[in-house]
């Protein structure tokens, strides 16, 4: 079997994904149980990535991540449990993938064009892919027609790219595409992965750089301790997520003391009381509580938890319930 696997108006306008997707047209993990030899990996992993969506394959290192990408391509085998594209195994779509890996395995001997229709698999690249690669990708003629060897990282990761797109994939995973990845080069690689989940395709991105990530993935599965903890839209997180208010006052001890949830952190070298707006308590009703104390409010700041906040007490939140657990249950 062969996946062509590369690593790290339009474009993608032009080079659409193979064939007419539907709305069945998702990656499923479904009950993925995997060991290796000194190491649990999953215990029942399942998950969806819908079609004309970026999905956003989060979780600590060594959590598993690559593991279910050599899994997804045919490189591993699960012992039970299956990965499937439209409802397909990957025998039967491998026409239909691209992979982008974190590391991009360019060829420093042969030029930009040559590593292009080698990673890609093509036979040829006519013109009028050559210009939509200039304009979009800024790969532009000199570059490609130099050895890749002196290609910088973000350079390597425009052609790895390219590549995955030339396929015209209606399913695209990549690994950690934002490692060493210049602002310029994930703007433009961003760019084309909007383009292409509006176009229908299925994308499974994995990271850690959760700012980035999060300007373009709309959904989010989180990955804990085998199994997929999470599995929802960002949207709906975030809309869920509490916010806080944290304020700077001259008696920050008393301020805790009228709410319980309260607590002391330290923002520019000042302590900040941090409180959770809840129903209870608003932001009017927080600062009208605290006024009526005779407390002195010098600054006020919202505070929006952020993706990677949100993931971090999604994360605490299971560490804490094990940790209830009594050792016998």
């Amino acid at each position: 079997m062969c996946i062509k696997t590369v690593h790290g108006n339009n474009f993608v306008a032009n080079l659409n994904v193979r064939g007419k997707y539907k709305k069945m047209d998702h990656i499923e993990s479904k009950n993925i149980i995997f060991d290796y030899p000194s190491k649990k990996i999953f215990k029942g992993m399942s998950f969806k990535a819908h079609s004309s969506s970026i999905t956003y394959l989060a979780g600590e290192n060594g959590i598993g991540k690559t593991t279910w990408i050599k899994m997804a391509t045919g490189r591993l085998k699960p012992l039970s449990g299956s990965i499937t594209f439209g409802g397909k195994s990957i025998y039967e779509v491998r026409e239909k993938i691209a992979v982008v890996l974190d590391e991009p395995p360019v060829y420093e001997n042969l030029n930009g064009y040559e590593n292009l229709i080698a990673l890609s698999g093509i036979r040829k690249l006519d013109n009028k892919i050559k210009l939509e690669l200039e304009e979009n990708l800024k790969l532009d003629k000199f570059l490609m027609n130099t050895k890749a060897k002196g290609f910088s990282l973000g350079q390597r990761h425009r052609l790895a790219f390219a590549a995955a797109l030339i396929r015209k994939p209606r399913y695209l995973i990549l690994d950690e595409p934002t490692i060493g990845l210049d602002p310029f080069s994930w703007e433009l690689i961003k760019l084309q992965l909007q383009t292409m989940a509006k176009n229908g395709a299925t994308i499974l991105i994995t990271g850690h750089d959760f700012e980035q990530i999060s300007e373009i993935a709309e959904n989010i599965v989180i990955i804990k301790d085998g199994v997929a903890l999470e599995e929802r839209s960002i949207r709906e997180l975030k809309i869920k997520s509490r916010r806080y208010v944290q304020l700077l006052v001259d008696k920050p001890e008393l301020v805790t003391k009228e709410f319980v949830a309260s607590e002391i952190i330290n923002i520019n070298n000042q302590n900040y009381v941090c409180i959770p707006i809840i129903e209870e308590y608003d932001i009017n009703s927080i600062l009208h509580a605290v006024y009526k104390q005779d407390i002195y409010i010098f600054d006020i700041l919202i505070k929006t938890p952020s993706l990677k906040d949100i993931y971090k007490e999604i994360i605490n939140k299971k560490e804490k319930q094990k940790q209830e657990i009594p050792a016998y249950a």
